[in-house]
């Protein structure tokens, strides 16, 4: 998701708003309750001295891993 005009700590508190609804909304397949989990990466034009929305992209993408590889179900942000 890009979200323009919003600073890095005002996109890592909505990403963190939107793992918790996740995490927290009953998703039901076949009567049957399945838990579902987000893990997400955040980063930010300037802050992460990117040049164009592909590097942008990279940055995030980097520490979206990071999420996943300390745990999942939690929000990373580049700084």
């Amino acid at each position: 998701v890009l979200w323009r005009g919003v600073s890095l700590l005002s996109a890592g508190a909505m990403a963190e708003r939107l793992r918790a609804i996740i995490e927290s909304t009953e998703f039901v397949f076949e009567t049957r309750e399945i838990p579902v989990t987000i893990s997400l990466g955040v980063a930010a034009i300037p802050d992460v001295n990117a040049q164009n929305g592909t590097e942008l992209i990279a940055a995030a993408d980097e520490v979206l891993y990071v999420a996943k590889r300390s745990g999942r179900n939690r929000v990373c942000i580049k700084q």
